[in-house]
């Protein structure tokens, strides 16, 4: 018996030895991926394709499970964010859920100061709220600090979100009750940083690269092509949180760009130019 239980034991030291770590699936480049996990469906990997403002849901075994059309919102010159995805935190429908916003540099401005809107998976809007923002958006630019904190939590009294309005005639803090629950496994799609993505990626015409730098501090934008060499500069500061770069003068290619603040890179990523 003894001697049985150390075959049994080497046997499986030997397959575990030589286990392999294999490719199991590709995903296209310059969209992310990550996992998320819907009360009801349970987990799936989410894909966001910023060229074609497109959320993208995967079963488990790759095959696609929803694919969704985000709506346009204002300003048109700011990259569209997602925040949450969910089942039953805004409807009761079952339906898939995607909480999403733009906000604009000026939020002294009346009516293009940003929006947010919750839609579902058919495009249908539950929610939509003009010149808002989630409060973990508010820029240290002009407010002296940011929130850097949840927007929607349960209570004792329900599930509440956070909104900030920056309508001139309006400007407040709005609290909302919503029908579902906060839980958990519900993913806050800000961990993925959407906002550092450059956008449209591939371009042709201008891209959009979004920044995020230190109180108080300037930096550079730097630009390289492959080989490294330097192929456009700017200065950067907080005024903004991004910079607008028109790409008619780049060759079609791969490019490379950095953001530097006090001698230190911050971020980096890259995006294409086609013809």
């Amino acid at each position: 018996m003894k001697y049985l239980l150390i075959i049994l034991f080497t046997a499986f030291i030997t397959h575990h030895s030589n286990a392999q770590i294999t490719l199991e699936q590709s995903y296209a480049d310059g969209q992310g991926l990550s996992i998320i996990k819907l009360e009801n469906s349970g987990q799936k990997y989410l894909q966001y394709d910023l060229t074609n403002q497109i959320v993208k849901l995967y079963n488990l075994d790759h095959s696609i499970f929803k694919t969704i059309s985000l709506p346009t919102l204002q300003p048109s010159t700011q990259l569209l964010s997602i925040s949450y995805i969910s089942e039953n935190l805004f409807n009761s429908d079952n339906l898939i859920e995607i909480l999403c916003f733009k906000k604009n540099w000026l939020p002294t401005t009346v009516t293009t100061s940003g929006e947010v809107k919750v839609i579902n998976e058919n495009g249908n809007v539950i929610f939509s709220g003009d010149s808002m923002v989630v409060v973990e958006q508010r820029s240290t630019t002009y407010y002296g600090y940011d929130d850097k904190c949840p927007f929607i939590y349960n209570t004792t009294n329900g599930t509440k979100m956070i909104l900030y309005s920056y309508k001139s005639s309006d400007k407040e803090f709005k609290v909302y009750s919503l029908p579902g629950t906060l839980v958990a496994s519900i993913k806050q799609i800000n961990d993925i940083n959407l906002q550092q993505l450059p956008f449209p990626n591939p371009t042709n015409n201008n891209i959009t690269i979004a920044y995020q730098l230190p109180l108080n501090k300037q930096g550079k934008l730097i630009i390289n092509d492959l080989s490294g060499k330097i192929i456009l500069e700017y200065s950067i500061d907080n005024t903004f949180d991004n910079v607008i770069i028109e790409t008619n003068s780049l060759a079609s290619g791969n490019y490379f760009f950095s953001i530097y603040s006090d001698n230190q890179k911050l971020s980096t990523g890259k995006f294409v130019v086609t013809k």
